[in-house]
C-alpha cells in the first residue's frame, strides 16, 4: 500500500535526480576534471594522434593532462570510440556520473543501516539529505563524475558483497575473490584510494580472519597488476606523483578559515540530528554508546571509512586543497559517526528533504545557463577561420571544444600549470608572452588578468559566465 508518505519520498527522489541530472550536463561540460580524461582517453584510442602523441602522458606543453589516476579514462573510451556526436557523449557522462554518486549514497547507507540497525529508507534519505545540506561542494564535484566517487563506490560495494559473500555456502571461495578483485580495481581512479587499502591491511593484522585474507590477496593482486601497467606510461609518475610531493600543507588557521561554514554547518547538524534523535540522554543510553563503539572498533567498514575519510581531510588541508575534499571526509563518516542516531520522525524528514531541495535549486538553474553558455562559445569557435600553425591557447575546460580544429598548434595552459606547480593564472600569463597565441579559448575567472593584460591586442569573439573567446588583432 502507498501511503502519502511514500507518495512524498517518491516524488523529491526524482525531483532530486532532475536537480543532479541538471547540474552534471553543465559540471561534466564545463569544468576540468572530466575533459582532462577526455583527453587521456582520446590517445588510448588513437584520436588526435598527431597534436596528442599517442603516448598518455606525454610531458609536453601541448597535450591536456590529468594528474588523477587514468581509470576514468579507460572507463569512458568505449563510449568515446563508438559514439561521434559530443551531445549524445555528454549525456551519458551525466547520466552516469548521477547513478555512480546515487550509488555512492546507496552504499553509504547500507553500511549505516548495518551499524545502526536502522532501516534502509531512513539511511539512504539522511546521507542524501546531509550530502545536500552539508557537503553540498562535494556533491556538485561528484556529479562531474569525478573520481574519488568512482573509486570509492567500487570499493564500498566489493567490501558488501564480500560481507555477504563470506556467509554463503555456494561459491563462497569465487565470490570472496571477486570481490576482492574489483576493489582493487578502485585504485585505477584515484590515488588517494590506498587509504582503503590500507585501512583493509590494518584489519586484516586485528581480525586474523582466512575470509579476509583470501579477499586481501585478491585486491592486492590487482593492485600490483594495475601499477605496473601504468608505470609502462611515460612519465605517469610525474604527473600522478611527483607534481604533488612539493605542494606543503596551508596552516591550520587557514584550513579552519576555509572551511568554517562547513565545520559549522556539521555541528549544527549533528546537533540537530541528535537532539531530534534523543529527547534526553540517560544512564542506559552512556551503556549503548560504550557498547556501539566498541562493536565500530570491531567492524571492518569502521577500518576502510576513517582512513579514507582522513586522507580526504588530509587532502583538503594540503596546499590547492578545497572544502569538497573535507566534505568527502565528513560524507565518508556519516555511516559510523551517525550509527548511534535513532530514526528520527517521518515529518522531520520531510521538512530536511525540503530544505536539502531548496539547497541545491539554484546551483541546478545556474548549470543549464552554463550548459548553453558553453555551446555558445563551441558554436563561435567552429566559425573560426584557422590557417596552418596558428596557435591557440586554451584551458583544460575546453579541450573538447578545441580538439577537433585541424592545422593549428593547441597549447593547454593547465598542463604548464600543473608540471611547474604555479597558479592558473601565472601560468595563462607565461603563455601569453611566451607564445604570442593568434586565438585565446579560457575560463571566465581569467578575466581579469585578461583585462589588465590583453585587452588591447585582442578582440573578443564571445564573453560569457563560462569562457572567453578572443582573437589577435
Amino acid at each position: 500500500m502507498i501511503t502519502k508518505s511514500n507518495n512524498f519520498l517518491i516524488y523529491t527522489t526524482l525531483l532530486i535526480i532532475i536537480l543532479f541530472i541538471a547540474i552534471s550536463l553543465a559540471q561534466t561540460l564545463t569544468r576540468y576534471n572530466l575533459n582532462q580524461q577526455i583527453a587521456i582517453s582520446d590517445r588510448i584510442i588513437g584520436v588526435n594522434e598527431k597534436v596528442y602523441p599517442s603516448n598518455e602522458f606525454k610531458k609536453n606543453k601541448e597535450a591536456t593532462v590529468s594528474q588523477y589516476f587514468p581509470g576514468t579514462a579507460f572507463f569512458i573510451s568505449p563510449i568515446n570510440y563508438l559514439i561521434s556526436s559530443d551531445k549524445i557523449k555528454n549525456y551519458i557522462y551525466a547520466s552516469l556520473a548521477v547513478i555512480t554518486h546515487l550509488l555512492f549514497i546507496l552504499i553509504l547507507a547500507k553500511i549505516h543501516c548495518g551499524l545502526s540497525k536502522s532501516k534502509l529508507f531512513f539511511s539512504f534519505f539522511s546521507i542524501l539529505i546531509f550530502s545536500m545540506l552539508i557537503t553540498k561542494s562535494y556533491t556538485f564535484y561528484s556529479l562531474e563524475f569525478k573520481p574519488d566517487t568512482i573509486a570509492f563506490t567500487i570499493g564500498l560495494w566489493a567490501l558488501y558483497f564480500f560481507d555477504k559473500a563470506k556467509n554463503e555456502n555456494s561459491f563462497k571461495v569465487t565470490k570472496i575473490v571477486l570481490s576482492g578483485i574489483f576493489f582493487g580495481l578502485g585504485i585505477a581512479f584515484k590515488q588517494q584510494y590506498i587509504s582503503f587499502i590500507g585501512g583493509i591491511l590494518l584489519f586484516n593484522f586485528i581480525s586474523l580472519n582466512k575470509n579476509l585474507l583470501i579477499f586481501t590477496l585478491s585486491l592486492l593482486i590487482i593492485l600490483f597488476f594495475v601499477l605496473i601497467n601504468f608505470n609502462n606510461f611515460e612519465f605517469f609518475w610525474f604527473w600522478n606523483l611527483e607534481t604533488f610531493k612539493d605542494d606543503g600543507f596551508m596552516s591550520l588557521n587557514k584550513y579552519l578559515y576555509t572551511n568554517k561554514f562547513l565545520f559549522f554547518n556539521f555541528f549544527l547538524f549533528s546537533f540537530i540530528f541528535l537532539n531530534i534523535s534523543y529527547e534526553k540522554i540517560d544512564k542506559e543510553k552512556i551503556i549503548f554508546f560504550s557498547k556501539k563503539i566498541i562493536y565500530l572498533i570491531k567492524n571492518q567498514y569502521t577500518w576502510v571509512l576513517l582512513p579514507a575519510s582522513l586522507s580526504c581531510f588530509l587532502s583538503g588541508y594540503k596546499v590547492g586543497g578545497n572544502i569538497s575534499n573535507t566534505g568527502l571526509g565528513m560524507l565518508l563518516l556519516f555511516p559510523v559517526f551517525f550509527s548511534i542516531v535513532s530514526e528520527i520522525k517521518m515529518k522531520w524528514l520531510k521538512i530536511f528533504l525540503i530544505f536539502g531541495i531548496l539547497n541545491i535549486a539554484p546551483f541546478a538553474i545556474k548549470s543549464l545557463q552554463n550548459y548553453k553558455y558553453f555551446y555558445d562559445l563551441s558554436d563561435d569557435f567552429k566559425k573560426i577561420e584557422i590557417k596552418n600553425n596558428d596557435v591557440l591557447l586554451y584551458g583544460s575546460t575546453f579541450y573538447t571544444i578545441v580538439k577537433n580544429k585541424k592545422n593549428i598548434s593547441l597549447n593547454d595552459y593547465w598542463t604548464e600549470a600543473q608540471r611547474n606547480g604555479i597558479d592558473l593564472n601565472i601560468s595563462f600569463i607565461n603563455a601569453l608572452e611566451t607564445l604570442n597565441p593568434k586565438y585565446i579559448l579560457v575560463e571566465s575567472f581569467l578575466k581579469d588578468e585578461f583585462s589588465n593584460i590583453s585587452l588591447v591586442d585582442y578582440e573578443i569573439i564571445l564573453e560569457n559566465k563560462v569562457g572567453i573567446l578572443a582573437k589577435k588583432n
